[in-house]
């Protein structure tokens, strides 16, 4: 039997806009080629980087004279990756190739990706069917950072979050009878980051659909404490409105649309570099969503009842 949700929604932004910013640690000779040396820093996010993890990044140059235009539909002059272990503060970066700015004083344009994934014919692509990937670009100017021999200091790579984040908890109140399971949450138009077209510097996504997040397998909703973690963390391209359907081992509820703040002003959006909270609270009869406010970041709430 479906039922209809009626939603009650507070809907929590979380602005992940922290970047990973790659510097320019190193002041070398300038007598031939001078090595692209960085040290890098990872903030502390909601995304699954987190302290500690190790970051693999893609990373590929173009050379360019000093006068020239970058064209990058053309193959770049050298593709390798970058290792660092995610920190607050900056980390020492290693190189699997090192690479130089060439002593003749032509200019590199380098773009950067996170995860590092296959590189062919200026495309990246890497497996992603559990929307557990953040998937990251350069959010610079132009999607690049460039330097030469004689222009290396200051250079940073400031990487950021090409998917919205959500977070979903769920709970069940007493009118749920004991051992009631969670069977599915499914998001509608749902697309997940699978690539970078390093061209345009843009996400290649999969094709809309209604995908279902991976969830703990026979959850229960009734336990003490089911509510007080995430029962699916996933990350997915961003969209004009979220509308999920939820299904239990008693009860298919009707797709509902969740409100949502974001930087103050009612949306329906699911923004690029932002995370969501969402709690779906189920009674017998009803399915409430609420979100949380991170407490550096304050968005506001909405209220929605469908019908």
């Amino acid at each position: 039997m479906k039922r209809i949700l009626i939603l009650t929604a507070a809907a929590a932004v979380i602005c992940a806009c922290s970047k990973t910013e790659v510097k320019n640690g190193t002041v070398p000779g300038t007598d031939g080629p001078v090595p692209i040396e960085f040290s890098a820093g990872v903030p502390s996010t909601k995304a699954p980087i987190t302290n500690g993890s190790s970051v693999t990044a893609g990373i590929a140059g173009w050379q360019v004279a000093p006068e020239g235009t970058v064209d990058f539909t053309a193959a770049p002059a050298w593709n390798t990756t970058i290792g660092f272990k995610a920190s607050s503060d900056p980390q020492s970066v290693t190189w699997a190739v090192t690479q130089y700015y060439p002593s003749n004083g032509d200019v590199v344009y380098m773009r950067a990706w996170y995860p590092a994934g296959t590189l062919a014919d200026n495309k990246v692509t890497f497996e992603n069917t559990d929307g557990s990937t953040d998937a990251m670009l350069l959010n610079s100017t132009g999607g690049y950072v460039s330097g030469s021999k004689t222009d290396y200091t200051g250079k940073n790579l400031p990487f950021g979050h090409c998917t919205a984040q959500i977070r979903f908890s769920v709970s069940a109140d007493a009118t749920v009878e004991d051992g009631t399971t969670l069977e599915y949450i499914k998001i509608q138009n749902a697309s997940l980051p699978v690539g970078f077209d390093l061209t345009d510097n843009s996400v290649t996504a999969t094709s809309p659909t209604t995908w279902k997040a991976p969830t703990a397998e026979g959850f229960d909703i009734t336990d003490e404490g089911a509510g007080d973690s995430p029962v699916a963390t996933v990350m997915i391209m961003p969209m004009e409105k979220l509308v999920i359907e939820v299904g239990t081992s008693a009860t298919e509820y009707e797709p509902a649309e969740v409100a949502i703040t974001n930087d103050g002003s009612a949306s329906t959006e699911l923004l690029a570099g932002t995370a969501y909270d969402i709690t779906i609270n189920i009674t017998r009869n009803e399915i409430t969503l609420t979100a949380s406010v991170e407490e550096w970041k304050e968005a506001g709430s909405g209220e929605i009842t469908l019908d």
